[in-house]
C-alpha cells in the first residue's frame, strides 16, 4: 500500500515532469512550488493526514535528493519552456535550504534557468534577488546575479516592441531601489573582487541611466529608475568618480531636458543632483551646475517647486564661490581678501573704476626690481629709399608707379 500513497505518487510525477508535455509539466511545477513552500516542519502523521502528498517534501533531505536534481533537468527540457516554473520551485527550495546546500546544489539550477532566454524566468529570479544573494557564494553572486540584473535592464531586441520589457524593468528597478538588495550585491562584489571595480559600476549603472532618460518609458518606470540611480549615488563603490563624470552627469543632464512637463520627474532629477553635488563638491561648477540650470526654465513646475530648484542652484553656486575664494586667498592673500561681492545680493560694482582708476589700483604685486627697471628711449630710424626712386624722398611717391587699386580711400580723404 505504501507505493500508492499520495506522497509516493507525487514523487513519481516529479521524476516524470521533464518528459511531460510543457502545459502539463508547467501545471505540476506550479503546484510543486506551493507544496515545497508550505510543507516544511513535519506536520503530517500518515497517508490519511496527507491527501495531497505534501509530506513527500517535509524534510530538507527530500529536497536535496528528489527535488533539486529534477529541477536541473526540467530547466533544460523543452528548450527552456519550463524555466519560469522551475525558478518558482527553486526559490521555494532556497527558502528552506541552508547556504551550504544552496551553493552546492541550487546554484547550478539557477545557472540553467538564467541560460534560457525567458523574461518570465528572469523576472522570478530578479524578484527574489535578496534571498539568492543571502545564500549564494560571493563570486557566483557577483558574476551571475549582477549579470541577471544587467540582462533584465537591457533594451528589447529584434522585433519586440519598445515597451515589451517594462514589467521586467519594473521588478529589477524596484529591487535596485531597495537598499538591502543593492547593498548585498555590492558586498558580494567587494568580497569576490576587492581590488576591482564592481560590475555594478561598469554595467548596471549605465543600464539604469538609459531607462531614466528615455521618454518612451512610462512616468512610473522613469521615476523608479531615478530612485535606483539615487540609491547608487549614495554608495561610492557603485558610482566611483569616473562613473559620476562619464555616466551619471550626462544621464542627469539629458533627464533635465526630457522632463517633459512632469513635476514628479523633475523633483526626482533634482534629488539626484543634490547627491551628485555632495559626491563632487570640487566639480560643481564644471559638471553639476551646467546640467542643472536648464531646469530653471521648466514651465511645468509650480512656484514651490521652482523655489526648490532656485534654492539648490543658489546653494551650489555659493559653495563654488566660497571654495574658489578660499583657493585664491591661499594663493594670494593680498588679492583674495579684497573682494566684497556676495552671492544672492544686489550689489553695484564699478568695474571700469577698479580697472582704470589709479587711486584704486593695487600694485602690491609689482616687485621692487620691476619698478626700478629703466626702459630705454626709442629713437626714430630714418627710412632708406631705393636709388631707383630718383631722389624723391616722399615715401608715397613709390605708389606712383603702381597700378591703381579698386579702393580710393586714401585719395578721397
Amino acid at each position: 500500500r505504501g507505493f500508492h500513497t499520495p506522497a509516493v505518487r507525487i514523487l513519481a510525477e516529479l521524476a516524470a515532469a521533464p518528459h511531460r508535455a510543457p502545459p502539463t509539466a508547467a501545471a505540476f511545477l506550479g503546484s510543486l512550488a506551493t507544496f515545497v513552500a508550505e510543507s516544511g516542519g513535519g506536520q503530517h502523521d500518515g497517508a490519511d493526514d496527507d491527501p495531497d502528498g505534501a509530506s513527500a517534501f517535509e524534510t530538507n533531505r527530500s529536497l536535496r535528493v528528489a527535488v533539486v536534481p529534477t529541477l536541473y533537468v526540467a530547466a533544460k527540457a523543452h528548450r527552456g519552456a519550463l524555466a519560469a516554473h522551475v525558478a518558482l520551485v527553486a526559490i521555494a527550495c532556497a527558502q528552506r535550504l541552508e547556504a551550504a546546500d544552496f551553493r552546492s546544489r541550487l546554484q547550478g539550477v539557477f545557472d540553467a534557468i538564467l541560460a534560457v532566454e525567458s523574461d518570465h524566468a528572469l523576472r522570478v529570479v530578479v524578484d527574489a534577488a535578496e534571498l539568492v544573494l543571502e545564500k549564494a557564494d560571493a563570486k557566483w553572486a557577483a558574476d551571475v546575479v549582477t549579470a541577471a540584473f544587467v540582462k533584465a535592464l537591457r533594451p528589447p531586441t529584434g522585433k519586440a516592441k519598445k515597451n515589451s520589457r517594462d514589467p521586467l524593468y519594473d521588478v529589477a528597478l524596484r529591487r535596485l531601489a531597495e537598499s538591502t538588495t543593492l547593498d548585498a550585491l555590492l558586498a558580494k562584489s567587494s568580497i569576490a573582487n576587492p581590488k576591482l571595480k564592481s560590475a555594478c559600476a561598469e554595467s548596471l549603472v549605465p543600464a539604469i541611466g538609459r531607462i531614466a532618460v528615455e521618454e518612451a518609458h512610462a512616468l512610473p518606470l522613469r521615476v523608479l529608475a531615478l530612485k535606483a540611480m539615487a540609491c547608487t549615488l549614495e554608495r561610492p563603490s557603485a558610482t566611483p568618480p569616473d562613473v559620476l563624470e562619464k555616466v551619471i552627469t550626462p544621464a542627469l543632464s539629458k533627464a533635465t531636458r526630457t522632463v517633459g512637463g512632469q513635476p514628479a520627474l523633475a523633483m526626482c532629477v533634482l534629488g539626484c543632483f543634490d547627491l551628485l553635488a555632495t559626491r563632487m563638491p570640487d566639480k560643481i561648477a564644471r559638471f553639476v551646475l551646467p546640467a542643472l540650470t536648464p531646469m530653471l526654465d521648466e514651465r511645468a513646475l509650480n512656484l514651490k517647486q521652482f523655489d526648490m530648484v532656485v534654492a539648490r542652484v543658489e546653494t551650489m553656486l555659493a559653495k563654488v564661490v566660497e571654495t574658489r575664494r578660499k583657493q585664491m586667498g591661499s594663493l594670494n592673500p593680498a588679492v583674495g581678501t579684497k573682494s566684497t561681492a556676495t552671492v544672492g545680493t544686489q550689489q553695484t560694482f564699478d568695474y571700469s573704476k577698479t580697472l582704470y582708476d589709479d587711486d584704486t589700483q593695487d600694485d602690491s604685486w609689482v616687485s621692487n626690481d620691476l619698478r626700478n627697471v629703466k626702459v630705454p628711449e626709442l629713437k626714430p630710424v630714418p627710412l632708406a629709399v631705393p636709388d631707383s626712386v630718383g631722389g624723391d624722398t616722399d615715401p608715397f611717391a613709390l605708389g606712383a608707379s603702381l597700378p591703381p587699386t579698386s579702393s580710393s580711400s586714401f585719395s578721397n580723404n
